[in-house]
């Protein structure tokens, strides 16, 4: 996952995230990731309109059964200016609206293992005008080498984004026409205590870490099924000279894999770039732990970037992805936790 990517609720689309449900309880409320014009213009517009959320059951072929949509709803509205909020909490208005926590006037019972959509239209008078942005991770993996969408093994299941643009027609839209995958920011809140959701939200940019000399960063690795690796690779700071050493290792430092990674490739956000590097197969076995590093070499010396779990805007620990945790060292062999505040996950892909 190595960035945000919004897409307006506007007009006459509809937009849905398929997912599945681990419980058999009722849904009672959502936590959602809505993006105002903060920092640039396009995100929203005019109020930010008024963003009907309903769940739909799955109609046999992943996608929404809108006939047999629950009558449990909320209306979420923003009162926005020219898109962005104007008031005097800033801060609030995140935690509250933005990644707000948002009650269904009627509990939605849920069935586990079965597929459901949570549905978002805006119902404001005049949508064109008036619309907000939800937020959710993209992942730029291998930019510009023609690979279809990669998936992490640790992706919940059966977790989409589909678009209805106009009409009856909705399209899978998980893998975009780039190849990008499409991760949905949500978190359900059940009757009987449990917490689901996907609240693994973008890098964080102001928690980067400089590795140089002996510095180096690794995120350790726990798989829930076993996954068979062919190669590393990880987000790096782009560089014309220098590269990287990518290994994959036990928790105590025996490389199991190696990998030099040139860091000169192609750029895709913020001068950031995949270093990556075929290796011999070799098979990650389920709850074992596991450790990719990334070590400078050649004089490379550049900052990598770690992804944010969404911890300190109210999102429940059961919500992040299990990668494990990322970590820095200024030796390169003792290690301690990624300083910067909240959890917060390394962006590296292993395939």
């Amino acid at each position: 996952m190595t960035s945000l990517a919004n897409y307006g609720v506007e007009g006459s689309r509809r937009l849905s995230y398929r997912v599945e449900a681990t419980q058999t309880s009722n849904v009672e409320s959502l936590r959602l990731y809505f993006i105002d014009n903060a920092t640039r213009t396009g995100y929203a517009s005019g109020t930010g309109g008024k963003i009907r959320v309903q769940i739909a059951p799955d109609d046999g072929t992943g996608k929404p059964d809108e006939a047999r949509m629950f009558p449990g709803k909320f209306d979420a509205e923003f009162g926005l200016t020219n898109g962005r909020y104007e008031g005097p909490d800033r801060r609030g208005f995140v935690r509250n609206k933005l990644l707000g926590l948002w009650t269904f006037d009627q509990p939605i019972p849920l069935v586990a293992g079965q597929t459901y959509h949570i549905v978002f239209k805006n119902i404001d008078p005049n949508p064109a005008a008036n619309y907000i942005g939800i937020d959710l991770v993209i992942d730029m993996v291998k930019i510009g080498s023609g690979d279809p969408c990669i998936q992490s093994p640790a992706r919940p299941a059966n977790l989409a984004f589909l678009r209805n643009m106009s009409g009856n027609s909705w399209e899978d839209f998980t893998c975009d026409n780039r190849g990008y995958t499409w991760t949905p920011i949500y978190e359900f809140r059940y009757a009987n205590g449990a917490v689901q959701g996907q609240g693994v939200m973008q890098w964080d940019v102001v928690a980067q870490y400089r590795i140089s000399g002996n510095a180096a960063v690794r995120t350790t690795i726990r798989l829930p099924k076993d996954q068979t690796v062919s190669e590393l690779a990880a987000r790096v700071e782009r560089h014309a000279t220098g590269s990287v050493s990518l290994q994959l290792e036990t928790l105590d430092g025996e490389v199991l894999r190696s990998v030099t990674a040139a860091t000169n490739g192609l750029g895709n956000y913020r001068n950031a770039v995949w270093a990556e590097g075929s290796v011999a197969p070799i098979t990650l076995k389920a709850n074992t732990d596991y450790a990719l590093v990334v070590r400078p070499l050649n004089g490379y010396s550049g900052s990598i970037v770690p992804v944010q779990a969404g911890l300190n805007y109210g999102f429940h620990p059961s919500s992040n992805m299990p990668f494990g945790v990322a970590q820095t060292s200024s030796n390169g062999t003792s290690w301690t936790a990624w300083s910067g505040g909240g959890v917060r996950y390394f962006p590296f892909a292993v395939n």
